[in-house]
């Protein structure tokens, strides 16, 4: 009777052990095939597309002499200097293709689907961090910026890092009863440090969670130490770029404007949740729904916090995403705009982990899978059907700009409408454009310039380039009064045109009038 009884007992513990193993090599397959697909998704056409503006901008920075060039350029620029220094060298080892400046992004794309997961893990649920970490892998916004050669991709990547590493030093610590690690407090510094001077809202967000370690380690000896030890690193580390962030900050920023508060959490959320996909409104509402449910402790409990600790959790996530989006749309109308949905990318984690954990705190589970197969199914029909994201042209197209010009090039001078000559350099291999280039020109000023500049030129025909600028309507007309269309193509973001003087109006004719006759709208 003993022996059965024994025998029963073992067979029970080797039956638990047996379903342990299983749960376990589930999650760990789900986990290996959601980096494949997430890694798939990001390297799929990484270099069909030309490098836009802001990529070659990245590339113009870092393709230099020095490294102590790139700090001074970087000086001018609105930006931290650590991504282009890292580019420096990328660009060195792997070289400057499309492929190898976009390499970067897509894998911390990847990373940060990877630490998302864990984060998720230790917060909530696997289900609750397999859904949110998959929204991360399968969205149209995390692929874009992992495709970027920007540093988006990578600050996406440094905010769940220091978050994960937040939670398990400071969170952990104070309300499960775990022992702070060198290793992680280790950790969290150095990512807070990467972020400082990845970017400026890097910055803000690593101050958030700076003074929330001094609040949580409130009364807590070991926690105040942390705190203090974490910030003195990133102070020290941070000082000597303070007096250029300060000199970056009464730059003034066309391209960026105070938004109205309704208006940008409208924009923010088509940029989490792909645009005006119709199911996006099931995201929408379990966002909504989130406070009810932090309210109502009816979160999934996480294999590390329960009870009242559970509201904590979800507040976290709540402050994660509110207070930088709060606090941007402050700094933008009392004193410099810096609100763009991109630079909000360090809060579209909290989003999916709060969308995931309102889905998964569903009575019923049927109810759940439904809702959580919608959400990835809307995911991908915004990605493979209503964006086309891999067929449809979402970047200025200057590498087609180029080619155009190239294969009907004979020498003529090559006026231009850019940012910078070195962006349409880049992919000016066989023709050498270079010693043609002459501008920038495009605005009503610019008018006199050029009718000195031809005529001292002495030329009957001549290219004009407009990329990623749209020529003031006054210099088009100067262009469409005196001045006969030859040859033309429009790209997206792009013109080129092949122009030839209008022999009976002469060098200097200019006249008025209310349209041009070269493809712009006034």
């Amino acid at each position: 009777m003993q022996l059965k009884r024994k025998f029963s007992v073992y067979s029970m513990r080797s039956t638990k052990a047996a379903l342990q193993r299983i749960s376990f090599d589930s999650n760990a397959l789900f986990w290996c095939a959601l980096i494949i697909v997430a890694t798939s998704l990001r390297l799929f056409h990484l270099g069909s597309e030309s490098l836009w503006n802001d990529e070659l901008a990245s590339w113009a920075f870092s393709k230099v002499d020095s490294l102590g060039q790139v700090i001074e350029l970087t000086k001018r620029d609105v930006h931290p200097p650590v991504y282009q220094v890292f580019l420096y060298f990328w660009i060195k080892l792997a070289g400057d293709t499309e492929i190898a400046l976009r390499l970067p992004a897509a894998i911390a794309g990847v990373w940060a689907v990877a630490f998302l997961l864990l984060l998720g893990r230790r917060l909530y649920t696997p289900q609750v961090a397999g859904l949110s970490a998959l929204l991360l892998a399968v969205s149209w916004t995390p692929i874009y910026y992992s495709q970027e050669g920007r540093a988006y991709s990578l600050l996406m990547l440094g905010a769940i890092a220091t978050s994960y590493y937040w939670v398990k030093v400071f969170f952990e610590t104070r309300y499960c009863g775990q022992k702070v690690r060198p290793y992680d407090v280790v950790c969290l510094a150095v990512w807070s440090v990467a972020m400082v001077y990845l970017h400026y809202f890097g910055v803000l967000l690593v101050g958030i969670q700076v003074l929330g370690a001094f609040f949580i380690g409130w009364r807590h000896r070991e926690l105040q130490l942390s705190a203090f030890a974490l910030s003195l690193v990133v102070l020290i580390s941070f000082a000597p770029w303070v007096p250029v962030m300060l000199s970056h900050s009464g730059k003034e920023m066309s391209h960026l404007a105070a938004p109205n508060s309704w208006a940008a959490l409208q924009d923010f959320m088509k940029f989490a949740f792909d645009r005006t996909n119709a199911f996006s409104v099931i995201p929408v509402l379990a966002i909504l729904s989130f406070p009810v449910l932090l309210w109502t402790q009816k979160t999934p409990e996480g294999p590390e916090v329960s009870g009242f600790v559970a509201n904590y959790r979800d507040l976290l996530l709540v402050l994660w995403f509110v207070l930088p989006f709060l606090m941007a749309l402050v700094i933008s109308h009392l004193i410099t705009p810096v609100w763009h949905k991109r630079n909000l990318i360090i809060v579209v984690p909290p989003i999916y982990l709060m969308v995931a954990a309102s889905i998964w705190s569903l009575p019923k589970r049927s109810v759940t899978t439904v809702l959580s197969v919608l959400v990835l199914l809307s995911a991908f029909y915004s990605v493979g059907f209503k964006g086309r994201y891999y067929s449809k042209t979402k970047k200025t197209q200057f590498r087609e700009a180029i080619e155009f010009v190239c294969e009907r090039y004979k020498r003529e001078p090559v006026l231009f409408y850019a940012l910078e000559a070195r962006y349409l350099e880049y992919y000016d291999d066989e023709c050498d454009l270079a010693e043609k280039l002459v501008g920038p020109f495009g605005s009503a000023g610019d008018v006199q310039n050029v009718k000195q500049l031809l005529s001292e030129m002495d030329v009957e025909r001549f290219w004009y380039i407009s990329a990623h600028r749209k020529p003031n309507p006054v210099f088009l007309q100067y262009l469409s009064d005196n001045f006969d269309e030859i040859e033309a193509k429009e790209h997206r973001g792009t013109r080129s045109i092949l122009m030839q003087r209008r022999k009976s109006m002469g060098v200097s004719a200019i006249s008025s009038g209310d349209q041009n006759g070269f493809g712009f709208s006034n």
